[in-house]
Formats: structure tokens, C-alpha cells, sequence
């Protein structure tokens, strides 16, 4: 029997491993795997840090879940400048989503 790499990471969720780590830090948070949120959900012990978008959320076809949303965090922070690019083209952008909110044509 051919095992894929997705039976091989949920024998090791369901054995509840315990990463022997001060903080699990965990990017792209907002495209987890549901396997992939219990691994870091069971980190109780150490300082648990997500990082993602929720708009930039992809993979919502292969299950991927917006992890960010089904976890209680102490604290939220948001990134308060893009180094993706300048303010110019953000502004431009934030007409377009402005529009799209309100359905505008």
C-alpha cells in the first residue's frame, strides 16, 4: 500500500506531538490544513504566533481553512506598512476594494 504525504502527517497529529519548543511560529495561517491547525493548537506549552491574511486566503479548495478565525489569541496586531509595494499602488488598490464592497459598477 502506497501511503501518501498526507497519511504520514495525520499518524502524527493523532499522536499528539509535543514540538519541544518555547514558540511555534506558523505563516500562512489563513491557508492551513485542518491537520496542520490541531499540530499547532496542540502546542499548549509555548508561545503560539500566527501570521496571515485572511484575504489572501487560496487554497480554500484543497479543504484549507482560515485558521487565524478559529483561534483565541491574547493578542491581534496587524502589519501597518506592505513591503510588496508603495503607497501609490495601495491606494489605488484600496479604491478598488472600497468599490467592490459597495457593489459599485
Amino acid at each position: 500500500m502506497t501511503f501518501t504525504h498526507d497519511v504520514y502527517l495525520k499518524l502524527y497529529q493523532l499522536s499528539r506531538p509535543r514540538i519541544p519548543a518555547d514558540y511555534v511560529l506558523l505563516d500562512e495561517a489563513q491557508d492551513l490544513s485542518p491537520v496542520m491547525a490541531s499540530l499547532f493548537h496542540f502546542q499548549t506549552h509555548a508561545q503560539r504566533i500566527m501570521v496571515g491574511d485572511s484575504a489572501q486566503a487560496i487554497y480554500g479548495f484543497r479543504g484549507a481553512i482560515d485558521a487565524m478565525r478559529k483561534f483565541t489569541a491574547d493578542q491581534h496586531l496587524t502589519l501597518s506598512q506592505s513591503f510588496r509595494f508603495g503607497p501609490p499602488i495601495a491606494r489605488e488598490a484600496n479604491k478598488w476594494l472600497d468599490c467592490s464592497r459597495r457593489h459599485c459598477g
